[in-house]
């Protein structure tokens, strides 16, 4: 190879990695989710049918992932209905979480995230959640996209509430393996809500009932919007602000309990 040849290569792979590092992207995902709601005794009024559905409806949301090569922000898209509590027959049912904006930038390890806590707004800074991956020689289409198969295995917590010993809340502990599908094609290690950190972009989640599905993905387009990066509220770690959550839950689990036949469903963190 002559001398020409070589700086002309070298110049290709210039353009193409300068090219690279300006690319941006939006893909659209769609949660969806099922739920075996168990009532123990005799509960007046309540259909158990019609609250299974009110779960379902509750969980159909949709997000937007706007990204570069090490940036994101997810959010999800606005709607004319976003009540996140429907009551009724003595059962409320709650969502919490998934209101906010989450960013996430991979080269320096930064993430923030933008909670809502029972009216009190919380700006989440901590490093970026990171799961022990396990690539499979697994593959399947998803749209135009050919995708390789990753796990890792989650542990989940419920908090639950015990009729049978004086209504104690009871938490519940389980291992669940969690099933993502990679797009290889697209080199970036991001992904929706809390997944990430696989050599490709993150386009369907399975995480037992709980499921997150790409619809829609946009690359270098003028109508791709910004990535967001949230800054208000009052800053916490997700530690602290996950068992500050787990506090008001707890209290709001209890109110409950002492209020005659009424029971709260909560879905979510």
């Amino acid at each position: 190879m002559n001398m020409r040849k070589i700086t002309l290569l070298l110049f290709a792979i210039i353009c193409y990695g300068a090219g690279f590092a300006q690319f941006k992207g939006e893909a659209t995902y769609k949660t969806a989710a099922s739920m075996n709601v168990d009532f123990d005794g005799d509960m007046p009024g309540v259909d158990a049918e019609a609250i299974r559905k009110q779960i379902a409806q509750q969980m159909q949301r949709e997000y937007t992932l706007t990204f570069n090569t090490h940036e994101s922000s997810y959010k999800r898209v606005e709607e004319l209905d976003q009540n996140t509590s429907v009551s009724g027959g003595g059962v409320q049912i709650r969502m919490t979480g998934g209101e906010g904006i989450t960013y996430r930038n991979t080269k320096t390890k930064v993430h923030k995230e933008s909670e809502d806590l029972f009216g009190k707004e919380f700006l989440i800074v901590d490093e970026p959640e990171t799961r022990d991956w396990k690539i499979l020689n697994d593959f399947k289409q998803i749209g135009q996209y050919e995708c390789q198969k990753a796990v890792f295995e989650s542990t989940t917590r419920q908090m639950t509430v015990d009729s049978d010993n004086g209504n104690e809340v009871v938490e519940k502990i389980d291992t669940i393996q969690v099933v993502a599908w990679f797009a290889p094609s697209i080199p970036v290690s991001h992904g929706p809500d809390s997944y990430w950190g696989l050599p490709g972009l993150i386009l369907e989640v399975k995480n037992g009932n709980f499921s997150i599905l790409c619809t829609k993905v946009v690359m270098n387009s003028d109508e791709i919007g910004e990535i967001e990066i949230p800054k208000k509220g009052k800053k916490i770690s997700r530690t602290d602000f996950d068992e500050l959550r787990e506090e008001k839950l707890s209290e709001m689990m209890n109110q409950y309990q002492g209020e005659g036949n009424r029971t709260m469903i909560r879905i979510g963190g």
